[in-house]
């Protein structure tokens, strides 16, 4: 589980690293990735209502993401996952395939 200093809460950090972050593409997931000063990183996780109806899976999905995202070195960046439809189907295996093909492409 993350720990509070490495989770994006605050709408205004949110909202930075959309404006100012770099975007990569994966298979049905979006990394958007920006510098902060910090020394840490920091991860942020956006899943609608488009992905599943079903708080069950949105939150199942969540979990993994943040399980994978520990994974990422302290490098001093802010990142936020965006899963799009079809990311519920992938299994642990293929996502966190995903998730190392995104992190490469972007740190």
């Amino acid at each position: 589980m993350l720990s509070k200093i490495n989770r994006l809460r605050r709408k205004r950090d949110f909202g930075i690293v959309f404006k100012k972050g770099k975007r990569t593409k994966g298979d049905c997931l979006f990394l958007q990735v920006a510098a902060n000063r910090l020394g840490y990183n920091r991860q942020g996780f956006v899943i609608s209502k488009d992905v599943s109806k079903k708080a069950v899976v949105r939150n199942r999905l969540r979990r993994r993401l943040k399980t994978l995202a520990e994974l990422s070195s302290d490098n001093g960046f802010d990142m936020v996952f965006v899963a799009q439809s079809g990311l519920e189907r992938k299994s642990f295996a293929d996502l966190k395939k995903i998730v190392e093909q995104l992190l490469k492409k972007a740190v």
